[in-house]
């Protein structure tokens, strides 16, 4: 049997597909085959109760998706309210509807819709679009130009020219302008309203003697009166409004004029004078007429999304006009179509129905879709198979949001891109007529779809599939074209092969994978002419200006370098970032160098690396070569799997970058940077799916440590590292060595180098590790070598193979070895201790400068002899308990020694005996100098001229200088310093023991003898001062007598004599005193 005879009603019967709201022929038919769905019904219910019991609401607005039905609702109300009985019908569309209103919503319903229809109307459909004047040189006035252009046609006057109609209008209310059109017409012999667009020009005379006859008035007064209504002409929507009232109060009590207005939402939206000319027309229409005048309007978007959801008062008082709201989410569409065309007959349905029980797990299976597509109806049961056939449940819907995408994208023509223009009614009509010869159970593809919207849309979106019809001989890729342009705005439906497949399903036992297979093959055709693009497993049709883009993204030029770049960059930057890695052994992290096919892809050369081979490398495939090529190398092999696509999309990803970075510029046009945008979109998506490519290639990779595989489980960079722990291990065999110290970081320093011995080594100070007793060993080599150890040579000795230790680790060590006394550490030649150590070696720039010495492990009899010469030399116990405490108290010792010696040798003016410490202090330094093992091991050979120096010289001198016999030494230098003349002039007085002691270097019996001296001459220099001072009081007294005998002072009163000899008595004091 054919799909054709399924059914019960002709498929190839005329059934409107486009819903016009002029167009009155199949009216009947229309009527009868108009299907009230559930969701409808419900929705009704509100309109049906307000318009037959409310006057406050006069505004509907009926909005809803292309295909949705909203204009076909309009022109039913619009005839089914006025209860029109066609010719040779035995019902008015009226009492039909309300039929439907019965069998569809409830009794209760069509009884109230009865009261509607009791209810005298008239009915003003028109598409507001289609109405309007663009040559009104008003944009403002737009809205009100439209309704008083239908207004005034539906009243019989000229609805072209609103200033004529306005004559006509008052001829009318005189009663005149009957007799006037048949005045003309006589006159003329021409009908009035064919007449009507010349009479203000070419035929005004006509009109002018016409009009004279009919009025008694003159003709050069007619001539007159149509340039007076023009120029005189002005309409606002109030008088408007009143026009409608003066209609309505001539028609019968309780009548009705209703505006049935399609596509409004269309023609106001983003214009908000025109928004407001709209609420102000409903509004005043309200307010005038009292709820008789109504207004219906559709519109593809709710109103809410018109007015934008702009809160302000004046679209808040729109929302109030409208409070009747009707919402055709287009989810019935299914329904009305299965109702009105896909009704089959009552013997077939068995058979039909049979077909289902035969194949159900077949056709569940093979319409199930994947990819994160959004979850489409599928078959429920028998009965859902039989009402949906040949059609399948998923269409309906995907169809839907395909012409709701390219709505909104533009594809459609028209001046507002109206989605209306073509019903999903007819295009599944379309699709039936076409499949409608073929056996049952073959089914209706979604290709198919495509032909009942050719016509409607854009050149610009077509011309990719015009070219592919013309140009290409391959069935297959054009079909699979047709349905990517049928999906391009579907967010919702991920256009994979598979996915695509499915929508080419023709029949329940479909081969799926061979379907699939053939529309592989059909992609990389169209991709390859860039029809499509491809992004990951995706595919997305071309418009002609897409595909124009898509060739020149493609022309774009790439070095092979520059590929090589980006994937490395893709690898490293993205998938495996890290360029160190934790040695689970030890904690410690070693940096590796990041290399693409045996060349540095990503930072700095490291002894470490890890190696990718991709393909890009002419061997991969090869696994002997990569391994041969590997060997000798400390590096981790990872040897990618060969992938179709992965280099063509990297270079797609070059490409289109590129192209949009150079394309950017203000000047571009709307419909470029758009496409550039979208571009741009795809490249992100691009880049991520090349990423999570090369996750799962690195995560299936082999991966190779000296020619030798890793086992390696999890992720790509949990697989990685543990190929690097093996590279670690295989590398740096020594690592062993470290067992027991490996833990150690550089904030240990703190505590090894100050940290008590016993609680860092307990009694095993003397005892070393392995890797201590290495470095030893590397140092004692370099020393035979006659090369000097920095810790910077120590850093890449053992930081390298076969060492591999980490660089705090191996400062910690040098620590230890520190304080177990086997290493010195010198900076510019000075011998440095804990607190400079701690200072300096963290400092990485100070490497080269610290120079390493090993020490040789201490003689127990070397120990105790430096102790004893300590005790002696100095006085003092030392108390170091280990050789690097013992040198360190020695050394703190003799310095403390060598400073008191420098600081009395600064004073050898003073005491010239000093200058003894000069030899002293020259051999206390030399030994100062020695290392810790020279003190230990070399003492003795200058053991006794050290112990003699000590007991001729330094204790003596020491002794002296901190006795009170340099006080004495003090008191007699002095004194010679004061009174060195005057003990000079002392008659027989011999001096030469003070000179002697004050200038010799070294000290014997001169200090006595020279305070002896000093005694002497102070009793020869007391008595000659009393043997003057004598003489000189009596000359003084002698003055004072010869003074007073003098014959002027006798005459002075005693007072001025006592003022004249006063001078004499103070100096007679003054050397009394002295």
């Amino acid at each position: 049997m054919n799909i054709r005879n399924l059914f019960t009603k002709p498929i190839d019967r005329f059934i409107e597909g486009v819903i016009k709201a002029d167009d009155e022929e199949h009216l009947s038919t229309e009527m009868e085959e108009y299907i009230i769905t559930r969701d409808l019904g419900a929705k009704l219910k509100k309109v049906i109760d307000d318009y037959s019991s409310k006057t406050e609401v006069n505004g509907v607005w009926i909005s809803g998706f292309f295909g949705s039905g909203k204009s076909h609702l309009l022109k039913m109300l619009s005839y089914a309210l006025v209860n029109r009985t066609l010719p040779n019908a035995q019902q008015g569309l009226g009492d039909i509807f309300k039929e439907k209103i019965r069998g569809n919503i409830g009794e209760m319903e069509a009884s109230d819709f009865g009261n509607c229809l009791r209810i005298p109307s008239e009915s003003l459909l028109f598409n507001i679009d289609q109405q309007a004047d663009a040559s009104t040189p008003d944009m403002e006035s737009r809205v009100l130009a439209v309704f008083l252009k239908v207004f005034n046609r539906h009243c019989g006057y000229n609805p072209s020219q609103a200033w004529f109609a306005d004559f006509e209008r008052a001829m009318d209310q005189y009663g005149q302008l009957e007799s006037l059109k048949e005045r003309y017409k006589a006159n003329t012999g021409k009908l009035w309203e064919a007449d009507r667009p010349h009479m203000y020009t070419i035929r005004s005379d006509k009109f002018a003697t016409a009009y004279a006859d009919v009025t008694g008035k003159s003709k050069a007064e007619g001539l007159q009166v149509l340039p007076t209504y023009k120029e005189d002409f002005s309409r606002s929507i109030g008088d408007f409004a009143n026009m409608v009232k003066t209609y309505i109060d001539q028609r019968e009590p309780r009548f009705r004029l209703n505006f049935f207005v399609d596509e409004v939402g269309q023609f106001i939206a983003d214009d908000t004078q025109r928004m407001l000319n709209l609420q102000t027309i409903v509004e005043s229409l309200n307010t005038k007429c009292g709820g008789q005048a109504w207004i219906f309007v559709t519109s593809q978007a709710n109103l809410e999304q018109v007015i934008g959801g702009n809160p302000g008062q004046d679209f808040s008082r729109i929302q109030d006009r409208f409070t009747c709201k009707i919402s055709l989410e287009g989810n019935d569409v299914s329904e009305v179509i299965q109702l009105r065309l896909l009704q089959k007959k009552t013997e077939v349905q068995p058979q039909v129905g049979k077909v289902y029980e035969q194949e159900q797990d077949n056709l569940r299976t093979l319409f199930s879709f994947d990819g994160g597509t959004a979850s489409f109806p599928n078959l429920q049961n028998a009965d859902h198979f039989v009402k949906t056939y040949p059609f399948m449940p998923y269409q309906y819907d995907l169809f839907r949001r395909s012409l709701l995408g390219m709505s909104s994208h533009g594809s459609f023509t028209g001046q507002h891109q109206a989605v209306g223009q073509r019903s999903m009614l007819g295009v599944f009509q379309d699709v039936l007529k076409e499949v409608g010869d073929r056996p049952v159970p073959e089914l209706a593809t979604f290709d198919q779809m495509f032909a009942g919207i050719r016509q409607a849309l854009r050149p610009e979106f077509l011309s990719s599939i015009n070219f592919a019809e013309s140009g290409l001989h391959h069935p297959m890729a054009i079909r699979v074209v047709k349905v990517l342009a049928l999906v391009k705005y579907v967010d919702a439906f991920k256009a994979t092969p598979r996915n695509l497949a499915i929508l080419l399903i023709d029949q329940p036992q479909a081969d799926i994978a061979a379907l699939q297979s053939k529309v592989q093959a059909a992609l990389e055709v169209l991709e390859n002419q860039s029809y499509v693009q491809r992004s990951g497993n995706e595919y997305a049709y071309l418009t002609n200006e897409e595909k124009d883009v898509e060739e020149r993204i493609k022309s774009v030029l790439i070095e092979p370098n520059e590929l090589t770049r980006e994937l490395g960059n893709l690898i490293y930057g993205n998938v495996l970032p890290r360029h160190q890695v934790a040695f689970e052994d030890n904690r410690q992290h070693y940096r590796f160098a990041r290399k693409l096919d045996g060349t540095l892809a990503q930072g700095r050369e490291e002894e470490l690396a890890v190696n990718v081979i991709s393909m890009l490398n002419e061997n991969l495939g090869n696994e002997h070569i990569l391994l041969s090529q590997s060997t000798g190398r400390s590096e981790l092999l990872v040897i990618l799997q060969e992938h179709p696509r992965l280099l063509k999309e990297v270079e797609l990803y070059l490409k289109t970058d590129r192209y949009i970075r150079l394309q950017t510029n203000e000047q571009q046009p709307d419909s470029l940077r758009r496409i550039l945008r979208e571009k741009g979109g795809l490249n992100t998506t691009r880049k991520r799916e090349l990423v999570a490519t090369l996750k799962d290639l690195l995560q299936s990779a082999k991966l190779f440590v000296n020619n030798q595989e890793v086992g390696a489980t999890g992720d790509a960079v949990n697989r990685v590292e543990t190929g690097l722990q093996e590279l670690i291990r295989a590398t740096y065999p020594n690592l062993r060595m470290l067992r027991g110290v490996d833990h150690y970081q550089e904030d240990d320093l703190q505590q090894l180098l100050t940290d008590d011995l016993p609680s860092l080594f307990g009694n095993e100070t003397e005892i070393l590790t392995e890797a201590e007793q290495e470095i030893l060993q590397v140092m004692s080599q370099r020393r035979v070598n006659g090369e000097r150890t920095s810790v910077r040579n120590l850093e890449d000795i053992m930081g390298a193979k076969p060492y591999g230790w980490p660089r705090p680790v191996l400062l910690c060590l040098l620590a230890r070895l520190f304080r177990k006394s086997r290493l010195e550490t010198r900076k510019d030649n000075l011998l440095l201790e804990e607190n400079s150590i701690l200072q300096q070696l963290p400092n990485s720039a100070q490497g080269p400068n610290l120079i390493l010495t090993p020490v040789a492990a201490a003689d127990p009899a070397a120990l105790k002899r430096l102790r004893s010469f300590h005790q002696d030399f100095f006085h003092q116990t030392n108390t170091g308990g280990d050789p690097r405490a013992v040198t360190r108290q020695f050394r703190e010792a003799l310095t403390e020694q060598i400073n008191t010696l420098d600081t009395w040798l600064t004073r050898q003016q003073q005491y010239p005996f000093t200058s003894q410490f000069e030899v002293a202090t020259q051999q206390l330094q030399e030994v100062n100098g020695w290392s810790d093992e020279q003190l230990l091991n070399d003492l003795n050979t200058v053991e006794g001229d050290l112990l003699d120096l000590n007991e001729e010289v330094l204790d003596p001198l020491l002794t002296f200088l901190n006795g009170p016999q340099l006080r004495e030494y003090d008191e007699i230098r002095e004194f010679w310093n004061a009174q060195r003349p005057e003990v000079e002039a002392l008659d027989d007085f011999d001096t030469s023991p003070i000179v002697q002691l004050l200038e010799a270097h070294v000290l014997g019996r001169q200090l006595q003898i020279a305070k002896s001296v000093m005694e002497d001459a102070k009793a020869r220099l007391q008595e000659q001062i009393e043997s003057e001072r004598t003489k000189a009081v009596d000359e003084i007294k002698t003055l004072v007598k010869q003074a007073q005998a003098v014959d002027y002072l006798r005459t002075l009163a005693p007072s001025e004599q006592e003022a004249v000899l006063q001078p004499l008595f103070d100096l007679q004091m003054q050397v009394g005193s002295f």
